[in-house]
């Protein structure tokens, strides 16, 4: 027995809401990390060399993820794939 196509596709773009729901969860839960990290190692008891660099590493890796999962989520293979080929090269 075949399935209803309509049904396959209301399916589907619940999916794809859902997935996108939980997308958007995950990134403003990594810029919000981002942002207290670098408020606690801006205050904290670090040398000044130190903040610097912990800083700097936190924007780059939001920057990573920005790039991953919004910029280049259209990459053959995914952002899997995307990560793995900047990596490699």
């Amino acid at each position: 027995m075949m399935a209803d196509p309509a049904l396959a596709q209301i399916t589907e773009e619940k999916s794809w809401y859902v997935a996108d729901y939980i997308s958007n969860l995950l990134l403003g839960i990594q810029i919000s990390l981002v942002i207290q990290s670098m408020y606690y190692l801006a205050y904290g008891h670090y040398t000044p060399k130190r903040k610097v660099f912990f800083i700097g590493c936190s924007i780059l890796l939001l920057m990573l993820g920005l790039l991953m999962w919004i910029t280049h989520c259209d990459v053959a293979g995914g952002p899997v794939a995307y990560l793995a080929k900047t990596f490699s090269a």
